[in-house]
């Protein structure tokens, strides 16, 4: 949802929002956005170093993931092969899913 909050004083809001609402110290967010969408102006991609910006004092464990839709969209109707062997070359993943550990 991060990415359709265009406002970024908004954005820092609802991160600190969500880090003070984490019931336990070392409360976890488990975040799936994109880091990037060129052809959405009604979008922002979230960068990691934004994300980090976002929740300090925070540990992360980062994975690349979901090939890009307008890939997808052109190559899964055809091949779901070549689209997972496209998805496993992470340049062309479109989002990140993130585990944020909140550090005591």
């Amino acid at each position: 949802a991060f990415s359709s909050i265009l406002d970024e004083h908004i954005r820092r809001e609802l991160a600190h929002e969500i880090v003070r609402v984490l019931r336990n110290p070392k409360g976890i967010i488990l975040w799936y956005d994109f880091w990037l969408n060129p052809t959405n102006p009604q979008t922002h991609g979230i960068s990691l170093k934004e994300i980090k910006n976002l929740f300090p004092g925070c540990t992360y464990y980062v994975k690349r993931v979901t090939l890009a839709p307008p890939i997808s969209r052109l190559i899964a109707p055809f091949s779901m092969p070549l689209a997972k062997l496209l998805e496993s070359f992470k340049i062309f993943n479109s989002h990140y899913l993130i585990l944020i550990i909140r550090d005591i």
